[in-house]
């Protein structure tokens, strides 16, 4: 994928807003940043808020405590598994005190684990939506109106709308439709693939895939998926493409 500086820097701020990060804010990096999640979330956002950033060699469960005892960080970010892996580690409360929120995203979470890890850390767990082809983050929970279940309010910057069973573009509580995404932080296209780019973003929109629907105060609900994916460690498997990639299909 092609993105421009515009794009990065709109979802910097985007993201940046949403979570009132400053330059009193610590992260602790433990996500790979070969990943636009990574990158874009958790360097370009905390970088131009003037945080600092503590990079993990690699994600590890048992390395977890040590790493927040030494860096005492302000906000942590992870997917569902790594949460879920971290539940048994012991913490000492000194340092979950520095903590004012955790940031989760990449793939769905359950109540259950949700509230599990908040419980844990003793802070908002703050759930994310987006795409790497829209810069990675649309919407957003704010950490001082975090709800259990949506997946959060649109980033400042960009535009997030359902497209209803009659073709129409809403953005009403209450109507489920297919999730679409438009602004600058859309990317300018896939790299040498002209054709999946115009399948995929149409007159400014882009397709997610993902049904949803907005509750009256602007909080959006993933409800379903269009086409089955598979999403393993936070990235997006097709099982039809790996079908066809088995069977030697072109």
């Amino acid at each position: 994928m092609q993105f421009t500086q515009a794009a990065l820097l709109n979802n910097a701020l985007g993201v940046l807003e949403q979570s009132a990060l400053s330059s009193d804010d610590r992260l602790l990096h433990a996500m790979p940043i070969y990943h636009t999640d990574g990158v874009n979330n958790q360097l370009f956002a905390p970088l131009r808020a003037g945080a600092s950033v503590a990079f993990c060699p690699r994600f590890r469960a048992e390395d977890m405590p040590a790493l927040m005892t030494r860096f005492e960080p302000t906000i942590i970010t992870g997917v569902p598994t790594m949460y879920s892996r971290i539940l048994d580690q012991p913490f000492d409360a000194r340092t979950l005190a520095t903590l004012r929120m955790a940031r989760c995203g990449s793939a769905p979470i359950t109540e259950a684990l949700h509230r599990e890890v908040e419980a844990k850390l003793g802070c908002p767990l703050v759930i994310s939506y987006g795409l790497s082809e829209a810069t990675c983050t649309s919407t957003l929970n704010p950490p001082d109106a975090r709800r259990v279940g949506p997946v959060g309010k649109v980033l400042p910057g960009q535009t997030v709308n359902l497209r209803a069973a009659d073709g129409t573009m809403t953005d009403a509580p209450g109507v489920e439709g297919k999730i679409c995404i438009s602004g600058p932080n859309l990317m300018t296209g896939y790299l040498s693939a002209a054709d999946a780019t115009s399948r995929t973003v149409k007159d400014g929109w882009l397709g997610t895939g993902d049904l949803g629907r907005f509750d009256d105060d602007g909080y959006l609900y993933v409800t379903g998926r269009i086409k089955d994916v598979i999403i393993r460690g936070g990235e997006n498997l097709s099982p039809l493409l790996d079908r066809k990639r088995d069977c030697g299909a072109r």
